[in-house]
């Protein structure tokens, strides 16, 4: 992935999506000024595809290190710019 990643002041926001979970991590609660809100604006997005197992993954791996001629089979490479 590929973006913009950037601080949003926004404490309604903290609050709306406040729960249990993230208290864990902050006393303060969603005043905490420890708790930040993240924006991550994507840009491009890559993925590989496969349908093999894991250990096919390992022995693609394997084989392209042992042999410089080789590149790892991962399957069908994706690119999604947004």
């Amino acid at each position: 992935m590929d973006g913009t990643l950037k601080k949003v002041d926004d404490r309604e926001k903290i609050k709306e999506l406040w729960s249990p979970m993230i208290g864990a991590w902050f006393t303060g609660g969603p005043d905490d000024p420890e708790a930040v809100l993240l924006e991550f604006e994507l840009k491009e997005a890559a993925m590989w595809a496969s349908t093999s197992n894991p250990f096919r993954f390992g022995y693609e791996i394997l084989k392209s290190n042992a042999d410089e001629s080789k590149t790892p089979d991962m399957g069908e490479h994706i690119v999604h710019n947004f």
